[in-house]
Formats: structure tokens, C-alpha cells, sequence
């Protein structure tokens, strides 16, 4: 939405992924810029072989929607999701299907590197797999799984299993999509190389004050959710 001055770096990265068997989906979510101009010309130049959809809605719904319709219109078996105006290593998605390969987890998340307009902060994760049910659980809390719902890959089958979804008209749609994760999740893996560029921004939809009662009512809903039983109990 709104991401002409940085979505060819962020599409760019993706159709340059080393692994090839991807099919990326563009979520148009009413932009009103230039940003699908800049998309279709990209499009039209490209020689790969990655299939590229685009999925839009007519109205900004909100994030969590955008992400919502990835979940929905996804064909393939594991799920990533990249936000317009950040980047991947070219060997982003290879990594990570080697990991939830090796480890048979239901998410598996990299490390990433935060570049503000003043520095560049390495954001490493300590290498785990966790599959004890209550550490999974402590592991959003205490900070062992990062709760940001990019640079992660997911099954897909486990998300649509539980239906497992963000807030339709959230922008900050983290805490309650990556708690839901955590909540039914058999196990996760971790790995310690940086796969991702989080690019933030004055103009980020994420700058400012995140503590809105937006993101206080999340925090119920977590509480909530954390009160009923799981299936996996």
C-alpha cells in the first residue's frame, strides 16, 4: 500500500530468490500511487520462472487483511511473508526450506537487520528448535521467537488446520497472529542467519507510538485466547 519508492528493491529481491520452485503473490491493498506501475514493468521484464499473481482489493482494509488474503489464495506448502518496502537475501527462501525440511517444524524463523535512516542493527538469533509445549508458549514472551509475522516460513497446512489469522483491519498484526503460532504449534526452529532487512522508515506504518489502544485491545484478545484450551492440550 502506498510503496511506489520502495517496491521494485522489495519485488527485485524476491523474483531473485536461488530457490525456484516459488509462486509470489502481490497483494494490491487499494494503493493509490504508482506502486502497481512500478510492479507491471517489472513484470514485464522479468525472465524467470517464479509465477506472480496479484491478488486486489478496491479499499485498504488494513495489514492484517493483506496478509489474511496471502493465506487464502496461497497455492504452495509453505507460506512467507515479506512486507513492501523491506528486502531478502538471495538465499533467503532456500534456508529456510532447508530448515523446516531438516526439522519437520510447523514455522521456522530467520534472523533479520534492522536499518534505521541513522544505523544498521544486527538483530541475531540464537540457533534453536523447540519443541517442549510450554517453552513454545514462553518463547513469544521472553523474547526466543521473534513475534514480527515476516522472515518466517510457515506451513501452510498447520495455519489453515487451525485457522490461524490476523485481525482484518490491524496494522501492527503481530502479537496476536504470532501468538496464535506459538499456541498451536507442535515446535518451531530458529536459525541464526540474518535473512531479512527490515528497512525502517520516518513514514513507516510501524514508526511512532505502537502502544495504541489498537494494539491494547490485541494484548486482550491474547489473553483471551490464551484462557481457552487448545487443541493440542
Amino acid at each position: 500500500y502506498k510503496s511506489e519508492k520502495y517496491i521494485k528493491r522489495a519485488f527485485v529481491s524476491a523474483l531473485n530468490q536461488d530457490f525456484k520452485n516459488t509462486e509470489i503473490l502481490i497483494i494490491n491493498n487499494g494503493s493509490t500511487d504508482k506502486s502497481m506501475e512500478i510492479i507491471n514493468e517489472v513484470i514485464a521484464n522479468y525472465e524467470g520462472n517464479k509465477e506472480i499473481r496479484i491478488i486486489k482489493r478496491d479499499v485498504n482494509i488494513g495489514l492484517g487483511d493483506a496478509r489474511n488474503l496471502a493465506i487464502e489464495h496461497a497455492k504452495g506448502e509453505y507460506l512467507f511473508f515479506m512486507d513492501s518496502d523491506d528486502e531478502i537475501s538471495l538465499d533467503c527462501i532456500y534456508k529456510l526450506h532447508e530448515e523446516i525440511c531438516r526439522t519437520k517444524v510447523d514455522v521456522v524463523s530467520g534472523s533479520y537487520q534492522k536499518i534505521t535512516p541513522i544505523n544498521t542493527i544486527d538483530c541475531s538469533m540464537k540457533q534453536t528448535v523447540e519443541i517442549n509445549k510450554e517453552s513454545i508458549i514462553l518463547g513469544f514472551f521472553d523474547g526466543r521467537f521473534p513475534v514480527y509475522t515476516w522472515n518466517k516460513l510457515y506451513d501452510l497446512d498447520f495455519l489453515k488446520e487451525f485457522n490461524i489469522a490476523c485481525i482484518d483491519n490491524q496494522t501492527i498484526e503481530d502479537n496476536y497472529f504470532t501468538f496464535q503460532v506459538l499456541l498451536y504449534a507442535r515446535s518451531y526452529s530458529v536459525i541464526s542467519d540474518i535473512t531479512y532487512s527490515y528497512i525502517l522508515r520516518e513514514t513507516s506504518s510501524t514508526a511512532g507510538n505502537l502502544w495504541s489502544i489498537k494494539v491494547f485491545e490485541q494484548w486482550c484478545d491474547i489473553c483471551l485466547l490464551y484462557t481457552s484450551p487448545s487443541p493440542r492440550d
